[in-house]
């Protein structure tokens, strides 16, 4: 670990004294994990927690970390990955070892035990067999490996009630559905809004499908000429982003949290068009915010979004046609809509799921 490491001794002083000292893992340290899990932190202040991260991805970012008790470096490779693990559990000498997405939950699993007196959490973040860019034989050899890890698991604490489903179906343990909340600053919210501007969130890449929001715009642009679109967010898919910019849709590249939400608060309408998810804490950010959401309906996000039925570019072009031109009214009856629906997202019932956990 490479900032502040308790020593043996004070490890069991602090167990004395009642707390429980967490160890996150994190392979992939941005977007959706990293702001899922400081709002885990953030919920459960009488935790100690401690943080394993990579900084491999391009959206990385270490502000937010000074909530931890320690941070350290998930190296690259399995084998120095499975090191790094082993000396920061005994660094740490955590009561759970909380991993985070599939890379992550893949080494914690196969470099420790799980034991009662070290139990292992596992948040998949949206489990990599729903992935839509892989073949089907790839996918069936994930879920054979998820199932086989689910062995050496406490707890696989789901972000929605799909993957909830999903993991029962792996014969996990124990399931418990963690909601996702989201974490807004009360100045994002004063940012003028655009309320013909069009937004997507996150990394520009298979997951997010870049060039379904690319053909809805067109389409959306076709009925409303003044409509003008941008994408929050960067990624490695070069040849996507190329063809968002040439279609004229303003990609803004990595930003730090703040101005994501200021600039994600400046929309008209956020669309969600991911092939597959957990469950994105974008769209709680944006309703949060004031901001309509119109999201593409995915096997992992069934019974989970507020406007049910769009699958194609077309769909959610006459969606965000019709909401835009229904002006204030068809903005809260679509705001209600997901308000109603998220009703369980809330800091107090993540809390009590996680102190389950």
């Amino acid at each position: 670990m490479t900032t502040v490491d308790r020593s043996h001794a004070s490890s069991r002083i602090l167990r004395q004294r009642g707390h429980r000292v967490v160890l996150h893992v994190a392979e992939s340290w941005g977007a959706g994990v990293r702001a899922a899990v400081l709002q885990f932190v953030a919920a459960t202040p009488e935790v100690e927690h401690h943080l394993l991260r990579g900084v491999t991805r391009a959206e990385f970012s270490d502000d937010g970390e000074a909530i931890f008790a320690s941070v350290g470096v998930l190296p690259h490779g399995a084998l120095a990955a499975h090191r790094a693990i082993r000396r920061a559990v005994r660094n740490v000498q955590p009561d759970v070892v909380h991993a985070h997405s599939s890379f992550a939950g893949l080494f914690v699993r196969t470099a420790i035990r799980n034991t009662p007196l070290r139990r292992i959490a596992y948040s998949p973040h949206c489990f990599a067999f729903e992935r839509r860019d892989t073949s089907t034989l790839k996918r069936a050899v994930i879920r054979r490996v998820e199932a086989a890890l689910a062995r050496n698991t406490d707890t696989i604490a789901a972000c929605s009630a799909a993957e909830a489903i999903t993991a029962g179906h792996l014969r996990a343990r124990r399931v418990v559905l963690v909601p996702n909340v989201s974490r807004i600053p009360a100045l994002a919210m004063l940012e003028r809004r655009h309320h013909l501007r069009v937004v997507a969130v996150g990394r520009i890449g298979a997951q997010k499908d870049p060039d379904f929001f690319r053909e809805t715009i067109d389409l959306l642009q076709a009925r409303n000429p003044l409509i003008t679109a941008r994408w929050i967010g960067d990624g490695d898919d070069h040849g996507a982003r190329h063809r968002l910019e040439a279609a004229g849709i303003h990609t803004t590249g990595w930003l730090p949290s703040f101005d994501t939400h200021r600039t994600l608060g400046a929309a008209g309408v956020y669309l969600h068009t991911a092939r597959w998810e957990g469950f994105p804490v974008s769209i709680l950010e944006a309703v949060e915010l004031g901001i309509p959401v119109i999201a593409r309906e995915v096997p992992t996000l069934q019974g989970a979004i507020a406007t049910p039925g769009i699958t194609t570019p077309d769909q959610m072009a006459a969606a965000a046609d019709e909401l835009i031109a229904g002006g204030e009214d068809a903005r809260q009856r679509n705001l209600d809509a997901w308000r109603e629906l998220l009703a369980e997202n809330t800091t107090e019932h993540q809390a009590r799921a996680l102190r389950s956990v």
